[in-house]
């Protein structure tokens, strides 16, 4: 939940309104909220927040919240949805050191190559959060089943 109070301290945000607190269930974990709240707004599950555009899919990943993100996904969360910066859902997940939330959007095709609008990768952030290692582990893995399924494909 750091992850979201930090951006509503940044910019002075209080949670209100209807999309907010829908942006609020998904950092807190609120898997019957979210629920809810997609069954009557299912074009919600990729609305940006205004302000930064994040989407709930990459807040999720910021918390790596697993369990909300296999719901997002479920409810047609997309994957490569950029917010203002270019961040995704995996860009974030590297900048926050969550192991977990990028190996689960990795093993649902998510792109591990993807950059930021600066140019930056999921590397040089899985490095910043110091888990160069573990993610370059989980790209080369990424980047081998994608190769072995072209494989397989081939006629």
């Amino acid at each position: 939940m750091a992850f979201w109070q930090n951006i509503q301290k940044t910019y002075n945000e209080t949670a209100t309104g209807t999309h907010m607190q829908f942006l609020d269930a998904v950092t807190t974990g609120d898997r019957e909220a979210v629920s809810i709240y997609l069954d009557s707004n299912p074009q919600a599950v990729n609305q940006p927040e205004k302000l930064t555009g994040w989407t709930p899919l990459i807040l999720a990943a910021g918390e790596g919240n697993i369990e909300m993100m296999d719901l997002l996904l479920a409810r047609g969360a997309d994957m490569e949805a950029k917010d203002k910066r270019g961040f995704t859902a995996m860009l974030t997940a590297a900048r926050n050191g969550r192991l977990k939330a990028a190996a689960t959007l990795i093993n649902r095709g998510a792109d591990a190559t993807v950059r930021d609008a600066s140019s930056r990768n999921v590397l040089s952030y899985a490095a910043q959060s110091g888990y160069a290692d573990e993610f370059a582990s989980l790209i080369v893995v990424s980047s081998v089943r994608k190769s072995l399924q072209k494989i397989s494909a081939a006629p």
